[in-house]
């Protein structure tokens, strides 16, 4: 069964992530029209693999217990499912890196992003953007 990813601030741009399902789980956007047929798949593991990657404000990924990091491995979804959507809605890599930027500072409490941190936030959604760039010519 799915739910609504938290955030979504246009109702016609719905993420729906499936729930208990392996990391290849493929969340479905829908563009503008609100036409159910006009829609990107966006693979939850791809968005999974780039925000450990270049993503990991609270350091999960460093966790010496592995079913810790398992159980974990969702922790950034939605705001990856987020920056998707903003890139995917014409919003820039700069503006995708303040989102990420807030949301470690404000919902993770985690203070104001030094330079370094930033860098990491802007080269997530650099490979966000990438990742859908070679996912939608796909289609």
């Amino acid at each position: 069964m799915g739910t609504f990813a938290p955030g979504i601030t246009d109702p016609c741009l719905i993420t729906i992530i499936i729930d208990s399902v392996p990391p290849s789980c493929v969340g479905i956007v829908f563009q503008e029209s609100c036409d159910m047929s006009e829609h990107i798949k966006i693979d939850i593991a791809a968005l999974r693999k780039i925000g450990w990657n270049h993503w990991d404000p609270i350091g999960i990924r460093q966790l010496d217990d592995s079913a810790s990091r398992t159980n974990a491995g969702d922790e950034y979804d939605t705001y990856l499912l987020q920056a998707a959507n903003m890139i995917l809605q014409g919003a820039t890599c700069e503006t995708v890196a303040a989102y990420l930027d807030e949301i470690m500072s404000g919902s993770m409490a985690l203070g104001p992003p030094s330079e370094a941190v930033h860098r990491a936030s802007l080269l997530t959604a650099e490979a966000i953007s990438a990742y859908l760039q070679v996912d939608r010519a796909s289609f």
